[in-house]
């Protein structure tokens, strides 16, 4: 078996879509639930669909620090319940490095964030 035959491509319409069902699935039930994205869109289509109920006490939006700040404080200023994470243990650095070769221009924003 094959990462193809078992996982959608990254980016794809398909991961979004899947994305979007299971979040969808998960709020609808009340079920705790953590929304770790970064990505605007999959957050605007949820907030659109689901607006109070993603106010609720089971759900949270979650970013990594310094990747996404500005749109948790938007989020947490609209009433959204959000958290930011901060990554250690030994393998810290190749998930940092794994986030930035997803969306490199995040090193910009990164050193912006270190040296403010």
């Amino acid at each position: 078996m094959t990462t193809a035959s078992i996982a959608y491509p990254r980016g794809s319409a398909q991961l979004r879509n899947a994305y979007l069902k299971y979040v969808s699935q998960i709020v609808d039930a009340r079920h705790p639930i953590a929304i770790a994205t970064h990505d605007r869109d999959i957050i605007e289509a949820l907030c659109t669909e689901h607006d109070s109920a993603l106010k609720a006490d089971h759900v949270e939006f979650e970013m990594l620090l310094g990747l996404g700040t500005e749109q948790l404080d938007a989020l947490s200023a609209a009433g959204f319940t959000t958290r930011e994470y901060v990554l250690f243990g030994t393998e810290w650095w190749l998930y940092v490095l794994n986030r930035i070769a997803e969306e490199p221009e995040r090193i910009y924003t990164a050193l912006i964030d270190a040296a403010g």
